[in-house]
């Protein structure tokens, strides 16, 4: 993402999401960088819940499957699969 800026993550964050039925986004999970530090507008106005990730925590791992499963929710709701993720 170009320049890392909050309002940039949050203006494409809202764009796929809207595609995507609010049923379907319970929780939203990000790491610590400066891009979610308006992280409250994202709870708000999609009305979930934002965790940070805790990135130095020994044994917790991402499983790829997750990642892959999450990907394919993102990829029939929106634009992405034009993108090629």
């Amino acid at each position: 993402m170009e320049k890392r800026k909050s309002s940039t993550f949050n203006f494409h964050c809202f764009t796929v999401f809207k595609d995507i039925p609010s049923d379907l986004i319970k929780t939203f999970t990000v790491d610590r960088g400066k891009e979610f530090a308006r992280y409250v507008d994202i709870e708000n106005t999609l009305n979930i819940d934002v965790y940070f990730a805790d990135v130095y925590a020994f044994g917790k791992e991402v499983h790829t499957v997750e990642v892959e499963s999450v990907l394919e929710v993102f990829k029939k709701y929106s634009d992405l699969k034009k993108k090629n993720i």
